[in-house]
């Protein structure tokens, strides 16, 4: 299978993406200034847009541990903006809008709900949570690979050849893997979520990469 990663293409992306929420922010949200269910979700979205920019900056710098947490704070916002497409959440949007300092949790267990009723395929989750929180955390599994960090920069060959194998391993697997479901959770449309209106034409290199990963896992 091939290595769809690309750090131009993807942060193309990621500008595509972003053009086509703040377009719907503009045509239906009022500027994102209506406190609506939709205008929630964008926000959301644009936050993880912002957020996973960042974390492919960090990979091509090869700030491994700061790339890790930036990915955890990525998935907390996109997996929101899963959650805000759903229809009938108006409780935890008021609350989210009202409380703006507040209800930052995405519902994990009504996504997957979700998911399941509509014989969605999983994982689309992008990279698994726990493992993020971990390695964003002080724990002593995350300090050992700061020590790798740390001593690849004094130039030890040992963490040198480990912090490769790691950005190669997140370059190619976890960041398609992440990229993937950030547009599938734009693009897709069902009458159980709200619309984004936001058509593939408005998103060319971003679908014809939603497409092409389809099609290279579905034929694994």
């Amino acid at each position: 299978m091939p290595n769809l990663y690309d750090y131009a293409r993807f942060q193309t992306y990621l500008f595509e993406i972003e053009l086509a929420l703040c377009g719907t922010a503009l045509s239906e949200c009022e500027g994102l200034h209506a406190h609506a269910q939709l205008t929630a979700a964008i926000y959301a979205f644009l936050r993880a847009t912002s957020l996973f920019r960042a974390a492919l900056s960090l990979l091509e710098s090869g700030l491994l541990d700061a790339c890790d947490v930036v990915r955890r704070a990525y998935w907390e916002a996109w997996m929101l903006g899963y959650e805000f497409r759903l229809k009938g959440l108006s409780t935890h949007v008021v609350r989210w809008h009202l409380e703006k300092h507040k209800h930052s949790e995405p519902d994990v267990k009504m996504i997957k709900a979700f998911e399941v009723s509509h014989n969605i395929p999983t994982p689309k989750d992008g990279t698994d949570y726990g493992g993020l929180s971990e390695v964003s955390h002080p724990t002593k599994s995350a300090a050992e690979n700061s020590f790798l960090t740390v001593t690849a920069l004094h130039a030890n060959p040992d963490s040198e050849i480990h912090q490769k194998q790691a950005r190669d391993t997140m370059a190619c697997e976890d960041a398609p893997m992440i990229m993937y479901p950030l547009i599938w959770t734009v693009i897709v449309e069902s009458p159980d979520m709200i619309s984004l209106a936001i058509k593939p034409e408005s998103v060319p290199k971003a679908f014809s990469f939603d497409n092409s990963f389809e099609r290279d896992h579905s034929s694994k």
